[in-house]
C-alpha cells in the first residue's frame, strides 16, 4: 500500500489530495530554489573564469527590484544584470505581458536610480526551446536590454556538470585540469560558498571562500583563498549577544548595533587570557580598535 492509499482510507480523498498538492508545492518550491543557486555558483564560476579583479563583482539574491532573482553588478563599470529564474517549461517560464511590465520597470529603475547605463534584463529558463520562444516574444524596443536564456537544471550536482559544457570549460579555467573528479568537486564547493550566507557578496568572496574549504585545494594557485572566521572570534561572538563577523572582499568586519569596526585581512588573536577577561561590549571593541589600528 502506498503512503497516498494509507492517507485515503484513514482520511479521505480530500485529505489525500491535498497530501498529494502539499509534496507538489514543496517539490516545485525546491526545484526553483536548486535552480537559482546552481546558476549562481555556474556564475561565479565564469566569471572567475574569464576575469581578473574578482572583488569588481558582486552577486546577490531576492533584491528589492521587479526582476528580483539574483543580480550581478561590475562596480567599475555600473553594468548590472538581473535575472528572473524560471524552472519550467510551461507557462510559468514564458514571456507574457506581466514579465514584459516588471523588465520594463526594472530597466528604468536600474537607468534611473540605479544609475547603471549598461543594464540587462534576463529572464532564465531550464527549457531550451522555451528560451527561444521568449526571445522572440520579446518586443524590439526591449531587444538591447532584455533577454531570455537557457541554463539547464537537474537536482544533482554532478549531472548538472554533464549537461553544461560551458561550466565544465569555466571549471577547466579556474582548476587548471580537466580532471572531472575535480571539477566536481571544486563545483560543490563554490555551491557550498554560495548558499551558506544570504548576503551579497564579491564573486573574489566567494570562490577564495570555496577554495579555502577544498581540501585538498583543487583550484588553481592564482586564485587568492578566503579564509572562515577563526575559532576566537566566533567565540566572541557567541559570548556577546549580537555580536556579528564576516568577511567583506577579503576583510575582516565586526559589527555590533550598527557600529562596525575593520580589522583587515589577517587579524591576529590577543596574547592568552586577554579575550576571557572582556566584560562588556566596550571591552571588545576597545580590543577591535587596537586592532584596527595596526592595519593603518
Amino acid at each position: 500500500m502506498t503512503l497516498g492509499a494509507y492517507v485515503e482510507q484513514q482520511f479521505g480523498k480530500d485529505q489525500a489530495k491535498k497530501l498529494a498538492n502539499i509534496r507538489r508545492g514543496g517539490d516545485n518550491n525546491s526545484k526553483g530554489a536548486s535552480f537559482e543557486t546552481y546558476y549562481a555558483a555556474a556564475k561565479v564560476c565564469e566569471v572567475a573564469a574569464n576575469q581578473v579583479d574578482l572583488d569588481d563583482f558582486v552577486l546577490s539574491s531576492q533584491e528589492l527590484a521587479f526582476v528580483d532573482d539574483l543580480c550581478l553588478r561590475q562596480q567599475s563599470t555600473a553594468h548590472k544584470e538581473n535575472y528572473q529564474a524560471k524552472n519550467s517549461d510551461g507557462s510559468a517560464a514564458a514571456w507574457d505581458a506581466e514579465m514584459e511590465e516588471r523588465f520594463r520597470m526594472q530597466m528604468q529603475i536600474d537607468t534611473e536610480f540605479h544609475s547603471s547605463q549598461k543594464n540587462r534584463q534576463i529572464l532564465l529558463v531550464s527549457c531550451p526551446s522555451m528560451a527561444a520562444a521568449n526571445d522572440g516574444k520579446i518586443p524590439a524596443d526591449l531587444k538591447e536590454n532584455c533577454f531570455s536564456e537557457f541554463f539547464p537544471y537537474d537536482p544533482g550536482a554532478t549531472k548538472l556538470l554533464y549537461a553544461s559544457p560551458q561550466l565544465r570549460e569555466n571549471l577547466k579555467a579556474i582548476c587548471n585540469t580537466d580532471n572531472l573528479a575535480m571539477l566536481d568537486v571544486a563545483f560543490r564547493c563554490v555551491v557550498s560558498a554560495w548558499s551558506c550566507e544570504d548576503k551579497a557578496r564579491s564573486v573574489g568572496d566567494v570562490i577564495g571562500r570555496a577554495k579555502a574549504d577544498s581540501r585538498p585545494n583543487v583550484f588553481r594557485e592564482s586564485l587568492p583563498e578566503r579564509p572562515g572566521i577563526p575559532d576566537w572570534l566566533h567565540r566572541l561572538c557567541l559570548a556577546f549577544h549580537g555580536l556579528e563577523a564576516r568577511v567583506e572582499f577579503g576583510n575582516f568586519k565586526v559589527g555590533y548595533n550598527g557600529f562596525e569596526v575593520g580589522l583587515g585581512s589577517a587579524p591576529t588573536e590577543s596574547e592568552s587570557g586577554v579575550l576571557e577577561s572582556f566584560g562588556s561590549i566596550g571591552d571588545v571593541f576597545a580590543f577591535f580598535m587596537s586592532q584596527a589600528q595596526k592595519e593603518l
